[in-house]
């Protein structure tokens, strides 16, 4: 039922009732049996059209006669509008007068429709307890209010709504009662919405019983048995039994209330931390949770969630983080940029909150000193980007990836493509503004020369870091980037070869990073090994050429091959960027795509010989997925001591390894598959790389290589992995830092998945990253 205008009285309005019906059937037994059973409509022999079951779909949906039945494939609504719906159920016929109010109403205001669906037939024989959708006998026909638009403006919008609720008002004496039912199909959150709060039962169960009646008790069982977390959850959710949950949360909601209220007492008054927290109550909290999880193996419904996030706005905020998480026992997660590889930043399987620095971001840019602070909620793009704003012969030593966080590359050493150059992130680090586990604000002078040697690549494991000074380094004005592919049919093997023997010796200002995957051969199709050389060099191109021509001539690099750009720009390249993006997506915190995946590291000390090369090229190709990146030391990184910061490995390490392994199938199915892929690579190349130990890199976070029970084996379990992240450098932590670690506000005591652990009293109280 619409209003259209009336075709017997010019410029008055009228309402037109249309039938629209489906007969499984030829249409003379249709006529038969409307003119038997529904005289009145008069219906005709022209009023019918026969045709198939398919075709009458199109019919239905307004589509004209003889269209193709492959419309039914396209995705496309034929119109989009904006629009309103709403939805009840009669059980009484409605009296004549009743409808002639409805007409009187409808012409009023104009724009809403009804449509009315008959129900009876077998929505009548099937019990409203089989399924959730509970409207079966009794029901006589259920109605739709449609309202649509095409005016823009909330303004607009809230006038049609407003017609909407008018119309859906007035139908009130008409309608079922006690509930008045709605069907969920037909979403109206004018029915309620449930703002997950104490009171989310009761807000649940005011538009539950409408959708669901009597089995809205029998969702919320299954749905406080299934989801007690209520991970799947929308405005509209069948919420969860609170009493039947209590058992399960009452000491996470214990500490919880107590740690919040502790963290409001412990606010600065002119900087106020509520509006820095968000707990699971807060419709932001999903949001703020995942807006830095760049890992989807711990983005599920399963992946434990912190009881809240305190996304600081204020060094104060931090200071009450560390006093209040202490004071309670509840475990703390730092997360800076979130690109932690396994997650350790914001998971945990004991109760735990986040601090999140996103907000603690500020540069201070002194070109005049060549020197800058850097807080730790800052990206790396963000400081590469306010650095080049001030000076184009200007960079820093980092990671080539914009989104990464500044506090959690920095705690794991941090390098990138100019590290050959000028060492790591770490090196030119040469002060910090630290929160330590009383909740003091210390800087280099007060914390002592020990902690602040820690927290330069020691991990996290030392309190909250707030910002680091660092030394900036001179780059060339132009800097010359190229990429060089080679396939094992174009000789990838003798270059990749010739690689280990120079990359790590070659002219330190040129960095070329060697990347193995498997691809299929464009001739054959079959699978080959790809070598790509990448390659950074500060300097034009003419000289470029000049040293890769005398120590790399095997590479065979042109001209053509090489990109001149700025220190800047050459990021973006790195990042695999399209040439020509503008410089502005540096500070973008959202990367280009998500993806599950695993990392795992190694060191090579004896370059590989072509035999075995060849047999390493042969297992990828068997595994197919994993990737290796060989990134190449020498350089400015043999020369820097191994006891100079926590990072030890320095002279002797011809390049690190990467492994890498991306996927996006989902389920816990295809996260083992992938995890073994590597694995499988990473146990091959064992004969290849570094022993006694076995090194790893600290920012590639492996917990294949072992985790910490913080039982009576704690510090031999700690050991197992902490010598192959640091070496040597391990016996410093636990020899010169007797009180730092062990009266930190957090103990990781269950997490079988943790990272990086040690203690120097053979117990584990950490904070992490």
């Amino acid at each position: 039922m619409d209003v259209v205008n009336s075709t017997a009285r010019i410029g008055e309005k009228t309402v037109r009732t249309t039938f629209r019906a489906l007969f499984l059937g030829d249409s003379e037994r249709l006529l038969s049996i409307m003119n038997a059973s529904f005289p009145k409509l008069g219906l005709l022999r022209s009023d019918c059209i026969e045709m198939s079951w398919l075709e009458s779909v199109l019919f239905w949906t307004d589509f004209p006669l003889g269209t193709p039945t492959n419309a039914l494939l396209s995705r496309t609504p034929q119109s989009l509008t904006y629009l309103k719906r709403k939805s009840d159920y009669v059980q009484k016929p409605i009296p004549r007068d009743g409808l002639e109010g409805i007409w009187k109403k409808m012409i009023e205001l104009q724009t809403p429709q009804l449509t009315f669906n008959p129900y009876g037939g077998k929505m009548w024989e099937i019990p409203a307890a089989e399924r959730p959708f509970p409207h079966r006998a009794g029901n006589l026909w259920k109605i739709q209010y449609a309202t649509n638009w095409n005016e823009g403006g909330q303004e607009v919008a809230n006038n049609y709504i407003d017609l909407t609720r008018q119309l859906y008002s007035y139908m009130t004496p008409f309608v079922s009662k006690n509930p008045r039912q709605a069907f969920l199909n037909y979403r109206d959150l004018d029915l309620g919405i449930n703002h997950n709060g104490k009171e989310s039962y009761l807000e649940g169960r005011v538009y539950g019983i409408k959708y669901f009646q009597e089995n809205f008790n029998r969702l919320v069982k299954i749905k406080t048995k299934v989801d007690p977390g209520n991970f799947f959850r929308n405005e509209q959710t069948p919420e969860r039994d609170r009493a039947a949950l209590m058992p399960m949360e009452a000491a996470q909601k214990l500490a919880h209330g107590g740690f919040y209220r502790s963290l409001l007492s412990h606010s600065h008054p002119s900087f106020p931390i509520s509006k820095a927290i968000y707990t699971p109550d807060d419709p932001s909290y999903p949001c703020i949770l995942q807006a830095y999880i760049r890992n989807l193996r711990f983005n599920t419904s399963t992946t434990p969630k912190p009881l809240l996030i305190l996304t600081a706005l204020h060094e104060s905020h931090v200071q009450a983080a560390v006093i209040c998480a202490k004071k309670h026992g509840l475990q703390m997660k730092i997360r800076s940029g979130g690109h932690d590889y396994e997650g350790s930043s914001y998971v945990s399987d004991v109760p735990f909150f986040i601090l999140d620095m996103c907000n603690l971001r500020s540069i201070d840019i002194d070109i005049e000193n060549e020197t800058a602070w850097v807080q730790t909620g800052a990206t790396l793009g963000e400081l590469f980007y306010r650095i080049a704003e001030k000076s184009s012969t200007h960079g820093f030593p980092a990671g080539v990836c914009p989104t990464v966080g500044v506090g959690g590359h920095f705690i794991g050493g941090g390098y990138g493509n100019l590290m050959r150059k000028y060492g790591l992130s770490v090196d030119n680090i040469v002060d910090a503004i630290l929160v330590d586990a009383e909740g003091r604000i210390l800087d280099r002078k007060s914390m002592g020369e020990d902690l602040f040697w820690a927290i330069r690549g020691g991990g996290a494991s030392f309190g909250v870091v707030l910002s680091y000074k660092i030394n900036l380094v001179q780059v060339t004005e132009i800097v010359t980037v190229f990429r060089v592919e080679r396939t094992l049919e174009e000789n990838a093997t003798d270059i990749v070869y010739q690689w280990q023997h120079v990359a790590h010796k070659i002219d330190e200002n040129l960095f070329i990073r060697l990347l193995l995957d498997v691809v299929r051969d464009s001739g054959s199709g079959e699978k080959t090994l790809r070598a790509s050389f990448i390659g950074f060099f500060l300097g034009d191109s003419e000289r470029l050429l000049s040293v890769a021509t005398k120590s790399f001539p095997e590479l065979r690099l042109l001209k053509s091959d090489c990109i001149e750009t700025s220190w800047l720009e050459s990021i973006l390249f790195w990042a695999d960027f399209p040439i020509g993006t503008p410089i502005d997506v540096m500070l973008s915190r959202t990367p280009p795509s998500f993806v599950h995946l695993k990392r795992k590291s190694d060191y090579v000390q004896k370059p590989i010989s072509k035999d075995c090369l060849v047999g390493i090229w042969k297992k990828m190709i068997e595994l197919e997925v994993p990737k290796m990146g060989f990134n190449p030391y020498g350089g400015k990184m043999s020369e820097i001591s191994e006891a100079s910061v926590p990072f030890p490995h320095r002279a002797g390490n011809l390049w690190k390894i990467q492994y890498q392994i991306n996927w996006n199938e989902e389920g816990a199915e295809a996260v083992e598959y992938h995890l073994d892929l590597a694995r499988q690579l990473y146990s091959y190349m064992t004969p290849f790389v570094s022993k006694n130990p076995r090194a790893a890199f600290l920012n590639y976070k492996d917990l294949d290589l072992g985790i910490n029970h913080h039982g009576k084996a704690s510090y031999s379990e700690g050991s197992s992995y902490g010598i192959r992240y640091f070496k040597d450098n391990f016996k410093r932590f636990r020899t010169h830092l007797p009180n730092v670690g062990s009266q930190f506000p957090v103990v990781d005591r269950q997490r079988k998945a943790s990272m990086f652990e040690f203690s120097p009293k053979n117990t584990l109280i950490i904070f992490k990253h």
